[in-house]
């Protein structure tokens, strides 16, 4: 299947009123697991394993092209990485319902969409991954106060520390300073330093060495990243009424869709670009 392809998505009457299926004694009940644009992780541990009774939901919504206006690249990067995840997580034999932005089912809204699909698939649980967003976490924490639905949260599994790490680490002191914050990491993650405890190189960072502006020279490597053409997506965009700025280059669009065209592109950067 064609990275760019839409799945075969799980569509039973969505949109011909309140459908329910209860699970069959025998077998789990069906939970819903939510995954946002920004959490296309193939490597987070709730796919390491296929579980028929979990439906994994991903939702293009208004609400998250219209709180703020967007660049048109990042709505359409977006949109075109979650199609591309789910086709992944398909193929990967993991149930999954796909709620795109002109899906005469979306209600638009986080909340409306998993509270209709609760209903849809007799779901006794949704799992959420923690948002790395304040505006979102507090929606759901608000709607998780009164929903009649059990919500169960979930490490995004993107940092190295916890949710209140931070907290702890200025506990005791006066200024919080990314400085110290940074320090405590190499430390305790073992990053560029030596056994005896010491950054390598005999610095913490090099930020003055790096305050110089590029001199032009070597020329600017190739570009050789990919090219996808998500013109039909970007008009499915502008059928949706989504605000944005910028030009979308739908026709030749250069950012990566998923993990392996991002490592490609870091792999190449830190061969040809990194020395100089």
């Amino acid at each position: 299947m064609a990275p760019a392809q839409m799945p075969q998505l799980e569509r039973a009457a969505l949109g011909r009123g309140s459908i329910h299926f209860p699970a069959k004694s025998s077998e789990p009940l069906v939970r819903l697991r939510t995954v946002l644009g920004d959490q296309l992780n193939p490597r987070h541990s709730w796919f390491q394993t296929v579980q028929p009774h979990v439906v994994y939901v991903l939702m293009e919504m208004r609400q998250e092209t219209d709180y703020v206006r967007h660049h048109a690249q990042k709505i359409l990067a977006v949109f075109a990485a979650m199609r591309d995840f789910a086709c992944q997580l398909k193929g990967l034999g993991h149930r999954v319902h796909y709620v795109s932005i002109d899906d005469p089912s979306n209600r638009q809204q986080w909340c409306a969409n998993l509270e209709f699909l609760a209903q849809h698939y007799g779901a006794g649980l949704i799992e959420y991954q923690e948002p790395d967003e304040w505006r979102l976490d507090e929606q759901i924490q608000s709607w998780a106060r009164q929903s009649r639905v059990l919500l169960e949260r979930a490490d995004s599994e993107h940092f190295y520390t916890s949710r209140h790490e931070v907290a702890t680490i200025f506990a005791h002191r006066k200024q919080w300073l990314m400085e110290h914050f940074y320090r405590v990491q190499r430390h305790q993650h073992k990053v560029l330093m030596t056994v005896d405890g010491h950054p390598e190189g005999g610095q913490w960072n090099y930020d003055h060495d790096n305050r110089k502006p590029w001199p032009g020279t070597p020329t600017e490597p190739a570009d050789v990243r990919p090219r996808h053409d998500h013109s039909a997506l970007w008009q499915t965009i502008l059928h949706s009424g989504a605000d944005y700025f910028g030009h979308p280059q739908a026709a030749e669009f250069r950012w990566p869709l998923n993990r392996a065209e991002a490592l490609m592109q870091l792999h190449d950067f830190i061969r040809h670009v990194l020395p100089h």
